[in-house]
């Protein structure tokens, strides 16, 4: 399991099944994980769900970014469990 701190300071699970799941789901983010980290810790842009997630997003190259969704179950826990590149 992977671990990143949000802007938030709150401690962001990312279990190995769940990135094991978004790879299988989103083959071109295999590449990424420590992007993926990295995009919780020094986002870009957040921006707020309608249920209560997180999006952050961080450029990697010009025309390209990594989205990842995270919740924030309290002050010292959550988790991640998607992650996407989009143009």
């Amino acid at each position: 399991m992977r671990t990143a701190k949000s802007i938030n300071d709150v401690t962001i699970r990312l279990p190995d099944e769940r990135w094991i799941h978004i790879t299988e789901e989103h083959a071109e983010m295999a590449g990424y994980l420590y992007d993926v980290l990295e995009t919780i810790q020094e986002p870009l842009a957040i921006f707020e769900g309608n249920a209560g997630e997180l999006l952050a997003a961080r450029k990697i190259e010009t025309g390209k970014y990594i989205i990842v969704v995270y919740r924030e179950v309290s002050q010292d826990d959550g988790f991640s469990d998607q992650a996407l590149e989009a143009d």
